[in-house]
């Protein structure tokens, strides 16, 4: 049976937590996180454009950009499809490629895809 702790939250909410969690701190949970892989990936607009973008959770992100709610270009072009991906360690490395490619020429790109 798991225990759990109670933890105040903001003065007004009591919340239980597992156990493990009264461990970890806040920053670490963000350290954890800051540590989890980055993604860069492209998308195949509706209008046969490419859409370049990084993210920690590519899956969340397409779905943010089908229903509206994503970057503006891919709102204004959507749907997208997912075609490729690339993993990160950081997000700092991953950002330097999502621009690396936003430079390449349309048949640079498709080159980059078949790869």
């Amino acid at each position: 049976m798991k225990k759990f702790v109670k933890k105040q939250v903001k003065k007004t909410k009591t919340i239980k937590l597992p156990v493990f969690f009264k461990s970890l701190s806040l920053k670490s949970k963000q350290k954890a996180k800051k540590h989890a892989p980055w993604y860069v990936y492209m998308v195949r607009c509706a209008n046969k454009t490419f859409y370049t973008g990084i993210s920690n959770d590519v899956k969340k992100r397409v779905k943010a950009h089908n229903t509206g709610t994503g970057a503006r270009y891919t709102r204004a072009n959507g749907p997208v499809k997912l075609i490729y991906t690339e993993k990160h360690p950081d997000k700092s490395t991953a950002m330097k490629r999502e621009h690396e490619i936003k430079t390449f020429s349309k048949k640079r790109k498709r080159a980059l895809l078949k790869k």
